[in-house]
């Protein structure tokens, strides 16, 4: 994940996050967003990659004993 941090985050206070995948690959995805103040001022955008995984991967059951 980048980020490019452009003006500071004062707390407390009121921001929106937005986010969006930008495209999906099989289980890879392209994703964007940014953090906003109250005044629609952009304090951050970020853009990376995230993988999909099987939900399953390192659980411990007695099963599988």
């Amino acid at each position: 994940m980048k980020v490019d941090f452009k003006k500071p985050l004062f707390t407390p206070s009121v921001v929106l996050v937005r986010g969006k995948v930008v495209k999906k690959e099989g289980k890879r995805l392209i994703v964007k967003g940014s953090f906003e103040d109250k005044d629609g001022n952009v304090l951050a955008v970020a853009d990376g990659l995230w993988i999909i995984v099987n939900r399953d991967i390192g659980r411990w059951t007695d099963s599988k004993l």
